[in-house]
């Protein structure tokens, strides 16, 4: 279990994705204002409270299908040299021998690292025995090995509820600097002194502008030399944005005029492109229902609650014609970028 007693002025290995810009969801700002308490935490959600508690379940299909060793430990635990390195490994692997048993002086093989994955997930995983996952749960692994001084690390992910794969790192000394360095570098001139990293582009970051500034109470005041400078920045992002939309446009609907009446188009190499309909989508107006019952209320037809159905006919339409939808490969995908192209 994470201790944040013990994270409060270290990095965690959830947390180190985001400070080299590698977690989609996540940036070293929002790491800073999550650990100050300047943003309220999200409440976990239905996925991510099953998934904690299948965790210890995964590991016990992990050691059935190894045959090795596993002790679970989930506690959160600072390097004796490195305080700001914090890790709070799931468990660890050991050799299994003749004994069952362990004692102080065994020395475990490896560590475990147990995730619940859903299927859409999926794509972003390589074929199981590779070391092909998710960039922050690589960072995680390292950043893990680097701090119990382990070889290696496995990730035992269950995909669906009924897949389970095994994915196995080895210990990277270049990928555990760049990220050591990262944390102790946002630790030292960021958490201790608390001055904040720059704003960033997660949605924590965002939940914090609307939660410090939730309604405007003052007038429009002239900018500053610097606040000056930040416009232009803005308004040149903007254009560079708008010029790119453009060029992704145009490229766009060329896809689709090769695509054609086809479902789409495949590469061996780069992936599949699909270009297919979607049905039209027909069902109750519920915002004229609303306004016929009520209608119907103030004028006295009823004095119960009526039923919906005859209404729901009454005001059955097309809510969404159909039209054709392209999709492009996970792998193409930016942070942030929802499943349409």
């Amino acid at each position: 279990m994470r201790d944040s007693t013990i994270t409060a002025l270290a990095v965690g290995g959830s947390e180190v994705a985001a400070l080299v810009g590698l977690d989609p969801n996540r940036d070293a700002f929002a790491i800073y204002a999550e650990k100050l308490g300047l943003v309220e935490r999200e409440p976990p959600t239905p996925r991510m409270r099953m998934g904690k508690k299948l965790e210890k379940i995964i590991a016990e299909v992990y050691e059935e299908e190894t045959g090795q060793l596993v002790v679970w430990d989930d506690t959160t635990r600072r390097h004796p040299e490195r305080p700001w390195q914090a890790c709070t490994i799931d468990a660890f692997v050991y050799l299994r021998g003749s004994l069952t048993t362990l004692t102080n002086f065994d020395k475990p093989m490896g560590l475990l690292d147990a995730k619940n994955v859903s299927w859409d997930q999926s794509p972003l995983w390589g074929e199981a025995g590779t070391d092909q996952v998710p960039d922050r749960i690589g960072c995680q692994l390292q950043w893990y090995l680097d701090a119990t001084g382990l070889p290696w690390g496995d990730v035992a992910a269950l995909f669906g509820g009924s897949d389970l794969r095994i994915y196995r790192l080895n210990y990277d000394a270049n990928i555990a600097d760049v990220l050591r360095g990262a944390a102790e570098e946002f630790v030292r001139n960021h958490l201790e002194p608390q001055v904040p990293p720059p704003i960033g582009h997660s949605d924590t970051t965002a939940r914090y502008l609307r939660q410090r500034f939730p309604r405007n109470v003052q007038n429009i005041r002239q900018a500053t030399p610097d606040e000056v400078m930040l416009l232009a920045r803005y308004k040149q992002e903007r254009a560079v944005y708008n010029e790119a939309l453009a060029r992704k446009t145009d490229v766009e609907n060329e896809v689709k005029s090769a695509i054609a009446d086809c479902d789409g188009i495949d590469d061996p190499v780069l992936g599949r492109v699909t270009y297919k309909y979607v049905k039209s989508q027909v069902g109750a107006d519920w915002k004229a229902v609303a306004e016929a019952i009520l209608a119907d209320w103030s004028n006295g037809i009823f004095t119960e609650p009526p039923g919906l159905t005859e209404y729901a006919e009454l005001h059955r339409k097309v809510l969404r014609e159909g039209f054709r939808r392209m999709a492009v490969p996970k792998g193409w995908k930016t942070m942030g970028e929802n499943d349409d192209a």
